[in-house]
């Protein structure tokens, strides 16, 4: 699982099985699940180009990859948005994300976690998010998945005006997945990491998502993301949000 753009990863199940007396039969089994579960993602894009009196060009793409074996998970995520007048960049958003999880039960699990990101427009250079902790898979069925996570992270952000700042934060998240029907399928991620030093000082991300099924790999999406920053740089608002609109293929 490897990722470009919203985005917004959604946990899946852990399969465990018991142990079996003789390895000559286990080993042909073993290899056959982990080829069934094997890797399954997803890539999108969207863009508009106009020219003329007014000439700009704009674009958002997402990327999403999820590995699975019977007791460990990987899951990687990515976004990227573009727009520019007149040649002029007014905005660049680059997230990316990648997590770990590995199983001890069939509903518990422990999980690594990183991400980063930039945003021209609200005057973030770059943040990054390291951390680890415990999470459990409260729903999971073909129409429902829930799934909650706690632990601790190290934060880093880099701002143009304000400077860099660095603290060990709290990380609370979960992961909701809902399938009415053979078209449609909702998705919502949500994390936030409050600071342990400033109780001021907390970050959050919320990632909606809405796709329709068009054939068997292809869909259209809609995407909606929200980050809400309590101490944003010099001048800027807390909140951004952005809402795209994309085609893409899943395999």
């Amino acid at each position: 699982m490897l990722a470009l753009v919203l985005l917004t990863l959604v946990p899946g199940s852990a399969i465990t099985g018991a142990a079996v007396a003789t390895p000559l039969l286990t080993l042909p089994m073993t290899i056959e699940a982990e080829e069934e579960q094997g890797w399954e993602g997803s890539l999108a894009a969207g863009g508009i180009v106009l020219s003329g009196n007014n000439k700009s060009r704009s674009g958002n793409a997402s990327a999403d990859f999820k590995w699975c074996r019977d007791l460990d998970r990987v899951t990687l995520g990515a976004l990227w948005s573009y727009r520019d007048d007149d040649s002029i960049v007014t905005q660049r958003k680059v997230y990316g994300s990648a997590k770990y999880d590995r199983f001890w039960s069939e509903s518990s699990f422990a999980y690594g976690q990183a991400s980063g990101d930039s945003d021209k427009e609200s005057g973030l250079d770059l943040r990054l998010t390291l951390g680890a902790g415990l999470g459990r898979q409260l729903l999971d069925s073909e129409t429902w998945k829930l799934s909650a996570e706690l632990g601790l992270s190290g934060v880093s952000e880099e701002f143009q005006n304000s400077g860099t700042s660095e603290y060990l934060s709290g990380r609370a998240a979960y992961g909701a997945d809902y399938t009415p029907g053979e078209s449609w399928t909702f998705t919502q991620q949500g994390e936030i990491f409050p600071s342990l030093e400033d109780s001021e000082d907390f970050y959050a991300r919320v990632e909606t998502r809405a796709r329709l099924s068009i054939s068997d790999s292809m869909f259209a999406q809609i995407q909606w993301v929200i980050d809400f920053n309590n101490t944003p740089d010099t001048g800027k608002q807390r909140s951004d949000h952005l809402l795209g609109l994309t085609v893409g293929w899943s395999f």
